[in-house]
């Protein structure tokens, strides 16, 4: 998965790496587990946005992974990053998205 912030009409796109496909299934997982609104949806096998709404809430998802589970602490520090600069302006959205090489790997 590669992660990014785009703009609402996707002229604009800041990368911010990607994302190892364990790492995502864990925080998935854990997301899932924990009940989350917008984390426990990412998909593995499909690209998956974000507006900045959902970005504040995923902020305190990523808080709680960040205390009480063994999630990557790099991989989440990443993701808030990116949702930090995401919320820097109006109308951006962050995106989880699926890379061609991934297809029929997840």
């Amino acid at each position: 998965m590669l992660l990014s912030v785009i703009d609402e009409f996707n002229e604009y796109e800041k990368k911010y790496g990607l994302i190892e496909p364990e790492d995502l299934k864990h925080l998935i997982a854990e997301s899932e587990r924990l009940d989350f609104d917008c984390l426990a949806f990412v998909s593995l096998e499909t690209d998956t946005i974000f507006n900045q709404l959902q970005m504040r809430d995923m902020l305190k998802e990523l808080d709680v992974l960040f205390d009480k589970t063994d999630v990557n602490k790099a991989l989440l520090d990443k993701i808030k990053k990116a949702i930090q600069f995401g919320l820097t302006e109006d109308y951006m959205y962050i995106k989880f998205e699926r890379m061609n090489n991934q297809l029929g790997a997840a």
